[in-house]
């Protein structure tokens, strides 16, 4: 590995400074650091940012510096070139920024030994409408309200067959990754992260006999969006929102290419789950 993104929280408490200081430390090691052109400018390095467009040309590895969130935007930041991806957590407890921010340079060098293993992660793809601009998620793909509190009506189909229309606030279409999240706290179940398939949960569904579903990981899920006002929007990771106008279709698929992200541990994902159910966090 030659060439390193660093990709920090700009509003997380320390993320800046550790980014500094691996940026010091990976150049002495004779290392290229890339970094984005804003993130370089504040860190008085202007030399080092890269615009958007050739951020992930040539990246051996990408490192995010935050939490989960932080490490969900660098997912979005470097699709769809499959880089390998870790976090370094400045935030709470989570799933996916396994690394410790004191433990951030004994990481890289466990890196450069090549003492990790790869784990692919499905990313999920959304567009409003079959021409527009699609959305990636690792986590989820979410329909939400984006105003006052009024119902959406969901007519959701599955490979073209009609399904249920849900009378709900929103709609989650998560990933495995994304079954620990949000649609979990909706009362979807826990997917291992290496099962193909994906989990449709409504949000606060005005319905007894509404519930969350599992579908195979390539199935083809559509939902037309029927409301009486247009404060209705499609967003990828609680990231950038796309408005969705009444009577819209919203297409969701399986996004054609995978994060890579680097694990350490040596504990599996139940040992984790467990953990996380022993401390609260799920």
């Amino acid at each position: 590995m030659r060439t390193i993104g660093l990709l920090p929280h700009l509003g997380k408490t320390g993320a800046m400074e550790a980014t500094a200081d691996l940026t010091d430390f990976l150049i002495a090691s004779g290392l290229e650091v890339r970094l984005d052109q804003a993130v370089a400018l504040q860190l008085g390095q202007p030399e080092l940012g890269v615009d958007a467009e050739a951020f992930n040309n040539g990246l051996d590895l990408a490192i995010a510096l935050g939490g989960d969130g932080a490490l969900m935007r660098a997912a979005q930041r470097i699709y769809p070139s499959q880089t390998p991806l870790f976090g370094i957590n400045f935030g709470h407890l989570g799933y996916l920024a396994e690394v410790e921010a004191g433990q951030s340079k004994q990481a890289i060098e466990t890196v450069l030994a090549g003492k990790y293993r790869l784990e692919d992660r499905l990313m999920i793809s959304a567009s409003c409408g079959r021409k527009g601009r699609p959305v990636v998620g690792l986590n989820d793909a979410v329909i939400a309200k984006s105003g006052r509190s009024r119902l959406i009506c969901l007519e959701v189909s599955v490979n073209g067959v009609y399904l249920i229309t849900y009378r709900a606030d929103g709609l989650i279409i998560a990933t495995p990754t994304g079954s620990t999240a949000y649609s979990l706290s909706a009362g979807g179940p826990i997917l291992h992260p290496s099962v193909p398939a994906l989990v449709l949960t409504p949000v606060c569904a005005h319905s007894l006999h509404a519930r969350p579903l599992v579908v195979d990981a390539d199935a083809n899920i559509t939902a037309k969006v029927i409301a009486q006002h247009d404060d209705v929007i499609l967003v990828a990771d609680g990231q950038e929102a796309q408005q969705i106008t009444p009577g819209e279709t919203v297409y969701f698929r399986r996004a054609p290419a995978v994060t890579k992200l680097i694990t350490f541990r040596e504990t599996g994902f139940y040992d984790v789950l467990r953990q996380r159910f022993k401390e609260g966090q799920v």
